[in-house]
């Protein structure tokens, strides 16, 4: 093989050697880029939006719930038996529970458990803790739910800037100055509540009712509902209160207010789901 030849030879191989390496070099572009955009336009996501803090990080997520305790410190509760009997005047009959020091709100339990489902449909399925405000009432580093009306909640109305806050037995928008309580004895209402801790910008949930029901109902329209929040308020922070008619239970409930009022982007974008908010309204 001449020289001319050999030259020739490696020059080709050098060549077809930088085309390779081009080629890998634009692939891992391409790839990377692709992925970069992939993860901003899931990043637009109702959930991934509406949850931004929780559903998008690995820090800890913590569900606050009140416990009850026996003041009599008996440790002594009874838990009612299943009728098994035909008869339908038979009175209910109760076993007894002993070295029972604390016991949970059957309405917020229900809460707790659809916050945990919803957790768990938006993609958040580890590193959440349930815990009680009496023994973390200082714990305010991480994103959490507060389940009820408790000391956390009033603290968040003193410091956080919530749209809604309870006082004199009402639900009151602090921005407008609108009041709500039951307009009757069978009325019980709820609010829900999305803030952040304006410490360290950490999202914060309210949960809670006027009285126990509401509680789970505030619970129950947020995980029936909280793709329509996510599409009309993002990232942002709002609150809206529910009411319903105890005899038609929280399933049935409407929106009595909400704020603030979504955009007119948003409005515009999501004219759906507006109308579709508008309409769970009974103003």
């Amino acid at each position: 093989m001449t020289a001319e030849i050999f030259m020739q030879k490696l020059i080709e191989n050098s060549e077809i050697l930088f085309i390779g390496i081009l080629s890998s070099i634009l692939a891992t572009v391409f790839v990377l880029s692709t992925r970069y955009f992939w993860y901003k336009l899931i990043s637009f996501y109702p959930k991934n939006r509406l949850f931004y803090g929780i559903v998008n990080s690995k820090e800890k997520c913590i569900i606050f719930q009140n416990r009850l305790r026996d003041m009599k410190l008996e440790n002594k509760f009874l838990t009612p038996e299943p009728n098994y009997s035909t008869f339908p005047n038979q009175g209910p009959k109760y076993q007894l529970r002993q070295l029972v020091p604390y016991v949970l709100s059957a309405e917020d339990s229900k809460a707790t458990a659809m916050v945990y489902n919803m957790l768990g449909e938006i993609g958040k399925t580890n590193n959440i803790q349930t815990s009680y405000v009496d023994e973390d009432f200082d714990m305010w580093e991480n994103p959490q739910f507060l389940i009820g009306g408790n000391w956390k909640t009033i603290r968040v109305f003193e410091n956080h800037n919530p749209a809604y806050v309870c006082r004199d037995n009402k639900f009151i928008n602090t921005i407008n100055g609108k009041e709500f309580s039951p307009r009757s004895k069978d009325e019980d209402l709820g609010l829900i509540q999305k803030t952040y801790n304006k410490n360290n910008n950490k999202p914060i949930w309210i949960l809670m009712g006027y009285r126990g029901a509401g509680t789970a109902g505030a619970a129950y329209i947020l995980n029936r509902h909280w793709r329509l929040f996510g599409k009309l308020y993002g990232k942002k922070s709002f609150g809206l209160i529910i009411r319903f008619d105890d005899k038609d239970g929280y399933e049935n409930s409407a929106i009595a207010d909400y704020y603030p009022k979504p955009t007119f982007f948003k409005r515009i974008i999501f004219y759906s789901s507006y109308k579709k908010l508008n309409g769970l309204t009974d103003n």
